[in-house]
Parts: C-alpha cells; structure tokens; sequence
C-alpha cells in the first residue's frame, strides 16, 4: 500500500525550515492535500522497478520512469554493467515484461532502457530542471527497500536544497531500491532521477534530467559513454598533498594557485567524501579523480575542526590535452513542454 497523502505531508514537515518561510495557511494545506490525491496515481503509474538476472523481491532491483509510449525508460548507470542487457520491468500494477539496458554514463550516473514487449505506455513528461527554484516543493517516486508485491511504487515529498549542473540535491528522503526512480515537479514533469543518499537523510542527489537530453542520440543508440578509468595523460588534479586518515583522506598542503586552494581547502582539513562518495584513504580519492573531466565541479566534504563544510571544487588537469569539443544534437527527444503532467500514452 503506498503512503496516503498526509503521510506525504509529514516528509515536507521534516524538510529544513526557510530562514524566512512564507505564511502557509490551513487552506494552503488542504490545496496540497487535494491536488497530491489527484496526482500521485498518476505519478505511481508512470514508475516501474527494474530487476536484472532473475532477482527477486529487493535483491539486484531499482526504479526508472516511463518517458514514451513506446516504453523507454529513464533509470540510473549504477543499476546495470553494460548495455545490451536483459531485464525485468515491473509495471506499477504488478505486470512484468521483458526489457533490455541501453545506452549509459557512469561518471554522471544516467541510463537508459526499453521495454521490449507490450504498449502504448503510460508516460510522464520531462520538465526542466533549470528552472527549478530553492526550497521549491518536489516530489519523488520509486521503491524503498526493493520491490515488494501487491505495492505499488512509493511517492514521497521534499524540497529543493541545491540546483548544481550535474546534481540536484533535496530532502525527498531516498532508500535502496529507489536508485534510478524519478523526481516530479508538482504539475507531474520528470525533472530529475533518483542517484545516491548522504549519511544525513535530507542531502539525497538525483540526475539532472538533461544530462539525458545531451546524450539522448548516445542513450538511445545503446552506447557506453562512461569514461575509461584508465586514462592517464589529462587526468584531473585537486592540487594538494594527501595522506591517509582514519576518516578518509587528511590535507598535508595546498598547492598555490591550484584548485584546492581556490576552493578554500586548507592543511589539516580531513576530506570525507567527494560528491558523495565516502572517501577511504589516498587510493580512493586518486580512483575518483580519474573518472572526472578537465574543469568539471566536485563537492567536497571536508571536516575541519568540529565543522562539517561542503566546498564545491573546480578540477584542475595534469598535462596539456584540449577538451573535446562539441556533441551531435539528441535526436529525437522524448517529449516535453509546460503540459499536466503524465501522460496516458497515446494521448497526444
């Protein structure tokens, strides 16, 4: 049985409170109430939980989200090895039908997969996530724990903390199982894709959802686009010396002018986690690094002293490779614009 809609409402109470919150008032409450009664079925169906090599219940299986009526769906690179794969996707009212994985990035953790049997599908629509504002009500869907039969997918409501190019981070608290499920908009537009949780239950990331709409010609093509983590000449730098910590990795010095120092690193800092990552010692942060671009953003949290800090990083790069320039257009995208949300497949 999926949460009733005040259930829903107790997560937005759980959410970090504004330094200045505007009036809510008892009508403003029951609006919510009554516009999330008529939306989450319609959120529900567009969800589907994804199992790989026969497992069952919980084991091997994550979420996505149905984006045509010809069954692509959105989901996450962590969910499978490889493209070409053969999958299980469970429908929101319990049906299974045959799919395969499609194209992937892991570094920016986006996939893609089809279902290979069935349809026209229920489908929801992609938002933009650009436009998305702090604190700005969101809501996400998929299935907590594993999936579990006779449950329909799990929705769960939150706010928006922070809109960065490769991550949005919220309060919409996430659980194994949810990895690759969605993040609505309240009128019901896909504008993220659940990725991975931090320790503390409010810091949770989701996928962009252009990250898919750059890719989308790769995605759909089935290719791997992840980067190889054996590249060496162009490798990303932080720009200071390391050494191993119980915590993760301790900052010996600050290379002047380097990324680090423009980020605001300093010696003795103990750095935790990298987008995150738990870090575990020198050997951890190298093998990260490498899977990084020239000039890509990283977050960093760093504990100095009794403070906990998120400090955003700027890599720098070893050697004197230019960038590569340019992609194809996506052709062709799955559908778009300032609709009602999910779409019932077929009905445009």
């Amino acid at each position: 049985m999926s949460f009733p809609v005040p259930t829903l409402l107790l997560f937005l109470a759980a959410a970090p409170a504004p330094q200045d919150p505007p009036p809510v008032s008892l009508d403003d409450l029951l609006r919510l109430e009554a516009h999330l009664e008529r939306l989450t079925p319609r959120l529900q169906e567009v969800t589907v939980g994804l199992r790989l090599g026969g497992a069952q219940g919980g084991a091997g299986s994550a979420s996505g989200v149905l984006v045509s009526e010809d069954g692509l769906v959105l989901t996450v690179a962590h969910a499978f090895g490889s493209p070409g794969q053969r999958l299980q996707v469970v429908l929101h009212d319990g049906r299974t039908l045959p799919g395969e994985t499609l194209g992937r990035e892991s570094r920016r953790d986006f996939a893609l997969v089809r279902i290979l049997d069935g349809g026209p599908f229920p489908f929801a629509e992609i938002g933009r996530s650009e436009d998305l504002l702090r604190r700005q009500i969101l809501l996400c869907a998929g299935h907590p724990g594993g999936i579990e039969s006779g449950r329909p997918p799990v929705v769960r409501l939150g706010t928006l903390g922070e809109r960065r190019r490769d991550w949005l981070i919220t309060s919409c608290v996430l659980m194994p199982g949810d990895s690759g499920g969605p993040l609505f908009d309240l009128e019901g537009r896909v504008v993220g894709v659940n990725s991975r949780i931090e320790v503390d239950e409010r810091i949770n990331y989701h996928v962009p959802v252009e990250r898919y709409l750059d890719a989308w010609e790769a995605l759909v093509a089935g290719e791997d686009l992840s980067p190889s983590p054996f590249l060496r000449r162009g490798r990303p730098m932080l720009g200071a010396e390391l050494s191993d910590h119980p915590e993760g990795v301790r900052v010996n010095r600050v290379q002047e002018g380097g990324p680090a120092a423009a980020a605001g690193l300093q010696a003795g800092d103990i750095l935790t986690h990298l987008d995150g990552d738990r870090l575990h010692g020198r050997s951890s942060i190298r093998g990260l690094l490498r899977t990084y671009e020239r000039g890509e953003e990283a977050v960093l949290r760093v504990r100095r002293g009794s403070r906990i800090l998120r400090l955003p990083v700027i890599l720098g790069v070893w050697g004197d490779e230019e960038p590569g320039d340019g992609k194809s257009p996506p052709i062709p995208l799955p559908p778009t614009g300032d609709g009602p949300g999910p779409d019932r497949g077929g009905g445009r």
